[in-house]
């Protein structure tokens, strides 16, 4: 059952991301986001670690190495000093 469901919240996110605007930022930078998870809506702050095949940022966060993080899920980069 779980598995059905992380592939409905996948369409559904693919289908909000369509819409979204790619943001700038450099590996490295603080970013804060809002991400959809099967718990709930959270605003979380992390530090880009990498890029995806897409150009999407990922970061550790919610005991993943390699959270890809959406366009529209971004709030705010902050750049590293």
């Amino acid at each position: 059952m779980k598995h059905v469901m992380e592939d409905t919240l996948g369409k559904i996110l693919d289908a909000r991301e369509t819409n979204a605007v790619p943001v700038e930022f450099n590996i490295g930078d603080k970013l804060v986001f809002k991400a959809q998870t099967l718990y709930g809506r959270e605003k979380a702050t992390r530090i880009i670690r990498d890029k995806d095949y897409v150009g999407r940022p990922e970061v550790r966060y919610n005991g993943y190495d390699n959270f890809v993080v959406r366009w529209n899920e971004i709030v705010e980069v902050i750049p590293n000093d």
